[in-house]
């Protein structure tokens, strides 16, 4: 079998884009399938093409006519946290959808049978050592504090900030806290990790960070700028991690996972590995699915 194009849009390289490097380096699970990558519409058949939303919401007819070409595509929607991209603007008789971060208010913007799936982890958590340092923080949080509910996050861990196991550091801005490796060894010291929504969505970083490192994410069912209740249930359906709506019930959560580590730290960290597993069993299925593989 001939290797399937997978092509990206400018810009590439993006950190929600890398989950699916991995993906397609069969570095998730192994596909038995064969992927080449190539910047831009790739000269192929068909292929797989990751957009990034947010660069390329307003080209929904050139990027239409650009799929013409092609026989077959399964699209992958990036860079998407304000749930911008309508794809269902994006007509093509053979294509398949996955979108990450969905707003679940603009269900029309989402095809049928389109596939939520998560932003996943950048590519510095990527290669973590074999013998990881020793979990001796209880609570870990770097992060910005820019809107209400990181002010109620911070709030409540500042009940818990005389701990010498706790660790929480207000930045200044995206990527301008701890430098890259120092924040890495801070997640894998960390037993708990405090995933406040992000600026749109509920959905971050942290919350794979934090399974990558073999951590108990608490994630957050609130977005600040709609009523998002619900988000984690529709994206993954049986998330076994805790998922709070309300940062006053914060201390009591942290109370509670510690009283049940590390086995149900063992149990989120299996449930993450099945899934990446499944990732590439929904890739398998859509490509066969488009008749892109027998």
């Amino acid at each position: 079998m001939s290797d399937i194009s997978v092509g990206r849009l400018a810009p590439g390289d993006q950190w929600d884009q890398h989950l699916y490097d991995l993906l397609f380096e069969n570095r998730l699970y192994p596909t038995g399938l064969s992927f080449k990558r190539e910047e831009g519409y790739p000269e192929a058949d068909g292929c797989v093409l990751l957009i990034p939303a947010q660069y390329w919401d307003k080209q929904l007819d050139k990027i239409a006519e650009a799929l013409a070409r092609y026989e077959w595509v399964l699209a992958i929607v990036t860079a998407n946290e304000e749930d911008i991209f309508d794809a269902s603007r994006v007509w093509h008789p053979n294509i398949k959808w996955w979108i990450q971060t969905p707003d679940m208010r603009c269900g029309a913007h989402h095809p049928p049978g389109a596939r939520k799936v998560p932003v996943g982890f950048p590519a510095h958590f990527d290669n973590l050592p074999k013998e990881p340092p020793q979990k001796d923080l209880d609570i870990f949080l770097s992060a910005q504090n820019n809107h209400r509910r990181r002010e109620k996050c911070f709030a409540a861990l500042k009940q818990l900030s005389t701990s010498s196991a706790v660790e929480v550091h207000p930045t200044d801005g995206f990527t301008q806290g701890m430098p890259k490796e120092e924040y890495v060894e801070h997640t894998l010291r960390a037993r708990i990790v405090p995933c406040p929504s992000g600026i749109h969505c509920p959905e971050s970083f942290r919350v794979y960070e934090a399974l990558e490192s073999h951590c108990v994410p608490v994630a957050d069912d609130i977005s600040p700028i709609y009523p998002s209740s619900g988000y984690w249930d529709a994206l993954f359906y049986d998330a076994p991690f805790p998922i709070l709506k309300s940062y006053t019930s914060l201390p009591g959560w942290i109370g509670d996972i510690l009283k049940s580590y590390p086995g149900n730290a063992n149990t989120i960290v299996a449930w993450w590995m099945r899934y990446k597993r499944k990732m590439a069993l929904f890739l398998i299925d859509d490509l066969r699915g488009l008749g892109a593989i027998k």
